[in-house]
């Protein structure tokens, strides 16, 4: 039998991780969704030249250069230019003329001068995302981690831990030496007079012969 403990233990494991990865799920999709959007113009130029950009943590900033074109994308320390080629993603976004090569990333708002060296035509984009979305994404997955953790712990509670044994009593007639009958020792204690009723027959050992047995209560 499974112990109460490993029990609620397994079903609060079971209701985290459905919960953490609905939310996880739900959260996911809106963010695809927002990168599914064509990006929106910030600045269109030609290279070379640097310009001073406004950057957002929430917004993803698309990077597109002419086709056939040598443009490189020069940034300063605390912004973070992510080649699409370093995850494939090249073909996310595709422009008449123009080819996307990035994005630029940084965590504190703010203008940044960017750096387009080469020649050929610049757009540079704009993506907002969700934000509620992608916290809703974050906490789903460290709520299904915690989830999964609770539910296999319940799981290796359930085979560990044992319950209380239980043990068979054996009510003997005293007069014939016969078996009654055999019963758990738990329900035995929990039923009044058990014992008075099974040896109710039994002559008490002080009574003398001839004597009439005390009265039975």
């Amino acid at each position: 039998m499974v112990q109460p403990a490993a029990k609620w233990t397994m079903i609060i494991g079971a209701i985290v991780l459905v919960g953490s990865m609905i939310a996880m799920f739900a959260g996911g999709a809106t963010i695809m969704d927002n990168v599914s959007e064509e990006p929106t113009t910030q600045w269109e130029g030609q290279a070379p030249q640097t310009v001073n950009l406004v950057l957002k943590p929430e917004i993803i900033h698309t990077v597109f250069i002419e086709q056939g074109s040598n443009v490189t994308v020069v940034t300063p320390t605390d912004v973070d230019f992510m080649p699409c080629a370093d995850d494939g993603s090249c073909d996310l976004w595709l422009k008449p003329g123009m080819t996307y090569i990035g994005d630029l990333s940084v965590t504190k708002k703010g203008e940044y001068s960017i750096e387009f060296q080469g020649a050929g035509d610049v757009e540079v984009g704009e993506i907002p995302i969700d934000i509620g979305a992608a916290m809703s994404a974050f906490i789903g997955f460290c709520g299904a981690c915690c989830g999964g953790l609770l539910l296999v712990i319940g799981i290796i509670l359930a085979f560990t831990m044992k319950g209380p044994q239980s043990s068979n009593v054996m009510l003997v007639d005293p007069n014939t030496g016969m078996l009654v009958q055999s019963q758990p020792a738990a329900q035995v204690m929990e039923t009044p007079g058990a014992y008075a009723q099974t040896y109710t027959t039994e002559q008490p050992a002080f009574q003398e012969p001839g004597q009439q047995p005390p009265p039975q209560f």
